[in-house]
């Protein structure tokens, strides 16, 4: 008899420094964690440890978290954003951090999002990519290194783009013809591609050594990118310090190098750890681990991938400054690593080195 694989929940999560937000399949938007910068959305600047809805938001398709700074996608093609905002990463045209959802001024027809620790960026239906933020390495890709932009601005000369993808500081575009384009600092080689000096660079540059790349993966508070091709290779490159790669040492990678993990599904990083799901529903994790993000029972770090016992059926994977997040396909949710600001959802600010169940309403 043929197994069906399972069905999942279609809950979506994404990950800031000290904050977790959940989106429910209905389009509402919950959240936990860190909320001094009132990421969480909720008209108020205290931190929760148990998941609670964002009032006032419906129709939400997409979510994503920057470092103290949250941002979503509704049906209607509007975005939404609301916490720190001391770079204008909220796009409403002030620097004036809000508790509460604001809409990003002048946006419309929006079908993707994405974020890095201080810039917020939109992919539109015409194949264009706008950003709004903190800009001192080129971050919003439009050849200017102004400080910031209260606004959104178009990146230069980008097209037919379908995913965008941002690290800390700097992103990548994924345009329909498979080739990858970069933009940002490029400091420890996060964009992959040496120019004759790793600092930055304000327009997008096609990064020549990645080909048939079908998804990229980085996180909002980190500098190390990984590509998995359509071989089904795991490509990396960026910083690596405490092993972030995964490459056996902490040894900076200026241009992709072959990781070596087999059939990923997804991965994502943090700081200085990372989290993968393989395709059989298992989480690997390696690199930093000083709060117990790999969750492998220790506070000791890994330089190469090792798997999570306890944890199977997993749909995806999410990481944030210091914690990992897990979703199973029956919709549970399994989180562990720095709890400082119960990201955990566990109801406690307890860190855990040990996945633990996250209570939902």
């Amino acid at each position: 008899m043929q197994v069906q694989p399972p069905t999942p929940s279609g809950i979506k999560i994404t990950a800031g420094s000290q904050h977790t937000l959940l989106l429910k399949p209905n389009g509402t938007v919950w959240g936990v964690g860190a909320n001094s910068y009132g990421q969480l959305g909720l008209s108020h600047t205290n931190d929760m440890t148990t998941v609670v809805q964002i009032p006032g938001l419906d129709s939400v398709t997409a979510i994503v978290a920057g470092s103290m700074h949250s941002v979503v996608l509704k049906s209607d093609g509007t975005v939404w954003t609301w916490g720190y905002n001391i770079s204008g990463q909220l796009g409403d045209g002030t620097k004036t951090t809000r508790t509460s959802p604001v809409k990003v001024s002048g946006l419309s027809s929006v079908i993707a999002i994405a974020s890095s620790q201080f810039t917020s960026y939109a992919l539109k239906s015409d194949g264009t990519v706008w950003a709004w933020g903190e800009n001192p390495y080129g971050n919003l890709g439009n050849g200017s290194t102004v400080a910031y932009s209260l606004v959104p601005v178009q990146v230069s000369g980008l097209t037919s783009v379908v995913s965008v993808v941002a690290g800390s500081t700097y992103a990548f575009a994924i345009k329909s013809d498979g080739t990858v384009w970069g933009w940002g600092n490029n400091n420890v080689g996060q964009l992959g591609m040496y120019t004759g000096t790793n600092t930055y660079i304000n327009t997008p540059m096609r990064n020549t050594a990645l080909t048939n790349v079908a998804k990229l993966f980085s996180g909002p508070i980190s500098s190390s990118t990984f590509a998995l091709k359509g071989d089904g290779t795991l490509w990396g490159w960026g910083a690596n310090s405490e092993g972030v790669l995964g490459t056996g040492n902490k040894t900076q990678v200026n241009a992709p190098i072959a990781i070596n993990l087999t059939a990923v599904k997804e991965i994502q990083t943090g700081t200085y750890h990372t989290i993968a799901l393989k395709q059989d529903g298992t989480v690997w994790t390696w690199g930093g681990n000083f709060s117990g993000q790999l969750g492998n029972g220790t506070n000791i770090s890994n330089l190469t991938p090792a798997q999570v016992t306890g944890l199977s059926d997993v749909d995806s994977v999410y990481a944030g400054q210091q914690h990992s997040v897990t979703l199973k396909y029956d919709g549970t949710i399994r989180s562990f690593g720095s709890n400082n600001g119960g990201q955990l959802g566990d109801g406690t600010t307890t860190n855990r080195n040990t996945p633990v169940q996250m209570s939902l309403n």
